[in-house]
């Protein structure tokens, strides 16, 4: 009786496991889960996304950080399109590619960053958007100047995915620090993007440019944005948190490159998730207040929408 009870007790914990992993399966194909992926994309899917990019175009090049895959010229719609003599718009196999639903809801989609094809005034990235259907990826479009490189994927609007995104950025010696709000579509948008329209934060740094002996009263600020996650929120949505330091000094007699120190404080943003939208929310008041003196560029949203690319 003993033996049978044990017998017994194995058939069920066997049937059990099987129902388990076969539920998953079915899951995993039938559902199509925005994150994780239900086909994890492996060394040889990035080639092969490559490949779709270039049309098969494409240059390898060999060096100790692993092999860089480019195009041959790069793709239409690019400031730059046809240009051959692009070292720069290269990425290598094991580049990170954002997954998610970017176009419409439950479909298995990446976009995968470049660099290179861009001038400075679309932010030097662009990107490929790619989609897979029939057991394959196919690519949809090129997408002009999107500044999609390490972003972090949100659910968002009618269960499409969109994406957080910072982006640092220089200019005659003033550095910059922005995280936005970005979309993806299936076709071109026809509008332009605006930028204070997508904009959390963004910040200005001049630690590499203080030299001003015009004015010696003048401000200098020293800025960066230290961290940004996403945080549990309301309605089961996620909020955006966002880290900040910024200190401002007057420049006095600078001699050379020897800027004066600064204290600095640091501000804690959370911006609320209202579904089609973020509103500002915690910390919005003392940084906003910032923006009232003419010295140095601080730009916070109060109402954020995403841009779509």
């Amino acid at each position: 009786m003993k033996k049978l009870l044990i017998l017994l007790a194995i058939l069920i914990a066997a049937a059990a496991a099987f129902f388990y992993v076969k539920h998953r399966t079915r899951s995993a194909v039938a559902g199509v889960p925005t994150t994780p992926s239900y086909h994890e994309i492996n060394a040889q899917d990035q080639i092969a996304l490559v490949h779709l990019a270039c049309k098969g175009q494409i240059k390898i090049n060999k060096d100790q950080d692993g092999d860089a895959y480019s195009c041959s010229a790069c793709p239409p719609n690019s400031d730059f399109a046809g240009e051959t003599d692009t070292p720069d718009a290269a990425w290598t196999a094991d580049r990170a590619i954002t997954e998610g639903s970017f176009t419409a809801p439950h479909l298995h989609e990446a976009v995968m960053h470049i660099q290179g094809c861009e001038s400075h005034a679309t932010g030097f990235g662009g990107a490929f958007l790619y989609r897979f259907t029939e057991g394959a990826w196919q690519l949809v479009r090129y997408l002009h100047g999107a500044p999609i490189d390490g972003c972090d994927v949100l659910p968002f609007l009618n269960d499409r995915d969109a994406l957080i995104c910072e982006s640092s950025d220089m200019h005659q010696g003033i550095a910059s620090d922005s995280v936005q709000l970005l979309m993806v579509d299936s076709q071109e948008p026809k509008e332009d993007q605006a930028f204070d329209k997508n904009t959390f934060l963004m910040v200005t740094d001049e630690a590499g440019y203080c030299l001003d002996p015009i004015n010696p009263d003048s401000l200098i600020q020293y800025a960066n944005v230290d961290k940004v996650a996403l945080i549990s929120g309301q309605n089961g949505r996620k909020d955006l948190a966002i880290d900040t330091t910024i200190g401002r000094v007057k420049r006095g007699h600078v001699t050379g490159d020897n800027c004066p120190d600064a204290p600095k404080k640091q501000y804690h943003l959370v911006f609320r998730n209202m579904g089609d939208h973020f509103e500002a929310a915690e910390g919005y008041a003392p940084v906003a207040a910032l923006k009232r003196e003419d010295c140095c560029e601080v730009a916070i949203g109060k109402i954020i929408q995403p841009a779509s690319y």
